[in-house]
């Protein structure tokens, strides 16, 4: 073994040393070359500078996105296999209550509907996100803009997040290790999202939908209905209304469904703008 150890260093790395030491002696003794060198390495720093502000930059909005969500998030700490913990969880909690006050609306009684909300708002958005989701960070950057000022007269928006991939400590006895799945079968929340599914083609953010993407809008319905929520997109956020205004709009209950946030317009104002406008109009 030492041998081997003596023969790698007198072949290898050796020769390779003295090739390095032979172009170091050839920089320090050639004038013209110096100059050169520190130019390439300043053009080297200048022309990495911007991926890295950029990654940082990125790096920043994605924390701040879940900042965001996190501080409006409906949790699962509580839920268990156990189909009798589902209200031991605020999540749980949330979705026992929409389930009723959605039965209440469709029994006609609106008033019982919002005292069964009181504690969530008589409207707000229910947004389903994810942990790295860019359609999440743009819809926050557009949610800011309209609670931090940068629009004119914005609406007092209220929002509530579920973040569809929690893990608990204990995952054993989850349906496909997932709580929110599990939270899906011992809930009412499947039905509001069917419901969901079955207005939202009749509502104005849909109908006015443009650019080629009622096919993807379709889709993302039929992702939100389906058994594997593998496919479920993110952000989902459906508009529940529980005010009497929504009577004179016949919109109780489930009011719209968006799926991401369209951009309004055609380059009116940055993105952010036109996202924000989207979500305005939608409330």
């Amino acid at each position: 073994m030492k041998k081997f150890g003596a023969w790698i260093m007198k072949w290898i790395l050796k020769p390779i040393g003295r090739f390095f030491a032979a172009i170091w002696r050839w920089i320090k003794n050639t004038a013209w070359v110096q100059p050169l060198l520190i130019v390439g390495v300043i053009f080297a720093v200048i022309f990495s500078i911007p991926p890295i502000v950029s990654a940082i930059r990125n790096r920043g909005n994605d924390e701040n996105a879940e900042l965001y969500f996190r501080d409006r998030e409906l949790k699962f700490d509580g839920l268990t296999k156990d189909v009798d913990s589902v209200e031991k969880s605020n999540v749980g909690k949330f979705a026992v209550s929409l389930g009723k006050a959605l039965e209440q609306v469709n029994n006609g009684d609106l008033a019982a509907a919002r005292t069964t909300m009181s504690q969530y708002g008589e409207k707000f958005f229910l947004s389903f996100v994810q942990t790295g989701c860019d359609s999440c960070k743009n819809m926050m950057k557009a949610l800011e803009l309209i609670q931090n000022g940068g629009i004119d007269n914005p609406p007092s928006i209220r929002l509530h997040a579920i973040f569809v991939d929690t893990l608990l400590e204990d995952e054993k006895g989850f349906r496909d290790d997932s709580p929110f799945m599990t939270l899906l079968d011992n809930s009412p929340l499947q039905s509001a999202f069917e419901q969901a599914a079955e207005v939202a083609v009749e509502r104005p953010y849909y109908v006015n939908i443009s650019g080629g993407a009622t096919a993807t809008y379709e889709a993302n319905i039929d992702k939100m209905i389906s058994a594997d929520k593998t496919l479920f997109q993110t952000p989902t956020t459906i508009l529940f209304d529980f005010t009497d205004a929504s009577l004179t709009k016949m919109t109780s209950g489930v009011a719209e469904v968006m799926f991401s946030v369209d951009l309004k317009g055609v380059g009116a104002g940055s993105e952010d703008v036109r996202r924000a406008e989207t979500i305005i109009d939608c409330w």
